[in-house]
């Protein structure tokens, strides 16, 4: 991907680039409200093991269990009352290159819950 720029390859032309690349993701809205569908509690957790069964069994890419294992492997709880949940306020600051103090809630998870009641 970095062969279509030119060379040597400059930082404004590097911005540029990424500046691109970081467009063609989805909102953290759309990400979120994608999440939330399968969080019946509300919780900010979704089980892994149905959200696992969803990407390798819906959609035009499906995923194979190893891609989906590696990809959620840090945001699945060992341990306490969301043991085998995912954390999907985590993931969604991963992706999206943010970070969130834990205690503090997501908007697009509040609002998408406040538009479901």
């Amino acid at each position: 991907m970095l062969s279509l720029l030119s060379s040597p390859l400059d930082f404004p032309a590097y911005m540029t680039h990424l500046t691109y690349l970081k467009s063609q993701v989805s909102s953290r809205e759309e990400l979120a409200g994608a999440f939330t569908a399968f969080d019946e509690k509300d919780s900010g957790f979704i089980e892994f093991s149905d959200l696992k069964h969803e990407l390798m069994s819906t959609g035009p890419h499906r995923m194979t269990e190893e891609q989906v294992e590696t990809a959620l492997r840090g945001f699945v709880e060992k341990a306490g009352k969301n043991k085998g949940k995912v954390s999907y306020g985590k993931f969604l600051d991963m992706m999206m290159g943010e970070q969130r103090n834990s205690r503090e809630k997501d908007p697009f998870i509040l609002s998408d819950h406040a538009m479901r009641t």
